[in-house]
């Protein structure tokens, strides 16, 4: 997953969502595939789905939700 600068389009940021993670449940998991519907971005936030097992892509079951510099998010 990816941020890019609007003006040069240098990527500012990315972040591996295949890597396991540990969730707010205790439970691990990873992404994998992100063909499906794009990020969803309010208040302070961006929520990606990553793992799209449909039509022979990477399946997964991460949804990560990070926070924005400076937002308070």
């Amino acid at each position: 997953f990816r941020a890019y600068d609007a003006a040069t389009g240098r990527i500012v940021w990315s972040d591996d969502t295949l890597a396991e993670r540990m969730t707010v449940t205790g439970a691990r998991a990873h992404g994998g595939g992100m063909s499906g519907p794009g990020a969803a971005i309010g208040d302070g936030h961006i929520v990606v789905n990553s793992g799209y097992g449909l039509y022979f892509h990477m399946p997964g079951n991460l949804l990560q939700v990070y926070g924005v510099a400076g937002s308070g998010g």
